[in-house]
This record gives C-alpha cells, sequence and structure tokens, in this order.
C-alpha cells in the first residue's frame, strides 16, 4: 500500500522532473554505501591498526565533526552558485572515495583520522544541495519526493552491509576501500553530467549579509530549535549504535564481517517501508 501511495503521488511530474529525482536518488544510494561501509568496516580497521575503543570512537567524531561543521557553509554556497550544484553533488562522491583510499592506506591512527575526516565532508557535502534542490523543485510534494529520496538512501543502508561483508570475508580490508576509488571517480562524473542542465544561475544571488540574517532567523526559531535538539539526540544514539555495536558483534561475540553485515542492514531494511508511508502522510495530514 505505501507503494501504491508513493507512486500515485509522483504520477504527472513531467519527464525532466523526474530524470532529475532519479539521478538524485541514486546518488543518494551511492552516498549511502559509503556512508554504510564505514560501520561495517570499523573492526577491521580497529583490530588491523590496534586501535583501543577511545580512539575508535575518535574515528566516528572525525567524520561526525566534518560532516556536521560543514553543513551549514555547503549549504550557503550551493544557495550562491546556484549553477554549480551539479559539480558539487558530483564532488560528494569523490570526497568518499579518497577517504576510504585514505583509509586504506593508513598506518596508524592519525591517516584513520584523515579518512574518517574526508568520508565525513562528502557527507555534508551532499545533503544540504541535495535537499535544497530536491524542495525547491518540487514545493507542493516537498516530503514525497524527500521520501523517495531517502527510499535510495535505505536502498543503500540495507545492501551495502551484506555486500560489503562477503567482501571483506574474500579481501583484505585494506583491499576493500583503496578499490572504492575508482567507482567514486566513476559516478561522481556520471552524475555531474547527468545533473549538469538541470541547474541554472540563481535569479537573485543572495548577498552574505542576507543570508547571515536569514540564518540567525532560522537558528532562533522555536520550531527550528526543538527540531535541532531532537536530531541531535538521535544523532547521539544512532552513532554510540553503528560505532560499538559492530565492535560487539565482531569482536565480543566473534562473528565474521558477513554476519555483522547481516546484523547491521536489519538495522536498516525497516525503513523501506515506513519512511515513504510517514512522508506521504506528512505531506496529507500535515508535519
Amino acid at each position: 500500500m505505501a507503494g501504491n501511495r508513493l507512486f500515485a503521488a509522483v504520477r504527472g511530474l513531467g519527464r525532466p522532473r523526474l530524470a532529475f529525482l532519479g539521478y538524485v536518488t541514486g546518488g543518494h544510494t551511492l552516498i549511502h554505501w559509503y556512508q554504510q561501509l564505514f560501520s561495517v568496516v570499523l573492526p577491521s580497521i580497529s583490530q588491523g591498526l590496534g586501535l583501543s575503543d577511545v580512539q575508535v570512537g575518535y574515528l566516528q567524531s572525525a567524520r561526525q565533526l566534518t560532516s556536521g561543521t560543514l553543513n551549514l557553509p555547503v549549504g550557503m554556497l550551493a544557495d550562491t552558485f546556484a549553477s554549480r550544484q551539479a559539480l558539487i553533488l558530483g564532488s560528494a562522491l569523490l570526497f568518499m572515495g579518497i577517504g576510504y583510499f585514505s583509509l586504506g592506506a593508513a598506518s596508524g591512527l592519525a591517516g584513520a583520522l584523515l579518512g574518517s575526516a574526508l568520508v565525513g565532508i562528502g557527507t555534508a557535502v551532499w545533503h544540504p544541495p541535495a535537499m535544497g534542490a530536491l524542495s525547491a523543485r518540487f514545493p507542493d510534494r516537498r516530503a514525497t519526493v524527500l521520501a523517495i529520496h531517502g527510499i535510495g538512501a535505505t536502498v543503500g543502508d540495507t545492501l551495502t552491509p551484506l555486500a560489503i561483508g562477503a567482501l571483506l570475508i574474500a579481501f583484505a580490508w585494506q583491499d576493500v576501500l583503496r578499490t572504492q576509488l575508482l567507482p567514486s571517480i566513476a559516478a561522481g562524473l556520471l552524475l555531474w553530467r547527468g545533473l549538469a542542465h538541470h541547474f541554472g544561475e540563481a535569479t537573485t544571488p543572495p548577498s552574505s549579509r542576507s543570508l547571515a540574517r536569514d540564518v540567525r532567523a532560522i537558528a532562533l526559531h522555536p520550531v527550528f530549535m526543538a527540531m535541532s535538539f531532537a536530531q541531535g539526540l538521535m544523532t547521539m544514539a544512532r552513532q554510540v549504535i553503528l560505532t560499538f555495536l559492530p565492535l560487539y558483534i565482531q569482536v565480543g561475540l566473534r562473528r565474521n564481517a558477513f554476519e555483522l553485515g547481516v546484523y547491521i542492514a536489519m538495522l536498516h531494511a525497516v525503513g523501506t517501508v515506513s519512511q515513504p508511508l510517514l512522508c506521504v502522510l506528512s505531506d496529507r495530514l500535515g508535519r
């Protein structure tokens, strides 16, 4: 039923807008391939580099630090340079690939921190322009198209742990990480070329002063503050689970990497149904 409602909600959008939605959703799937790869390979990195639990926490913190602090600057950059948003979105995949190559080449904590930070940059570079562009092009069906965009993430979240777990059984974790670079380059170029003609110059590029004023107004809005607080708590809980549950499963319970991938995939599979249903209801019934 949720799938039928979702397909019905996007009928009549027209081929150009559906193509745009397809590119962005496909790109989001790849972004979440790289995001979920991190949790599955974390125990292998920890054991391979001889990291303590605290140092493993540093890796996750480095990824979240760059992801969180760059969200606002990237969003402002995307608003200011509207015609360059395709390039910005394509570069997100490149940052991911370079980050994992750095992790695979690392010989100690410093190199692993650099790679983790680059992975976080990829996350930050993708989400503000992608979600902003979808909201601007589908103002009447914002939650629905964001749900479709989210389905791409859920597909990546669900399939990646299984695929990466299987690869880690067959190959060394360093090789699995280093080989992520070439696909990220190819996918980034494909996304850039596919989306290039969908973005034009902003009619009235915002000034730095107006952007700062808008940011201040939004940051002080009670609804924004409440939602940010709730999102912060959710993110804290999610990162604790995705950092230390893999260590417990693979190191503590001595399960192999594929079995770990099955458990991580189960965490995300339920979103395939719940996310589109709830977002369609949000459009119809209110936030």
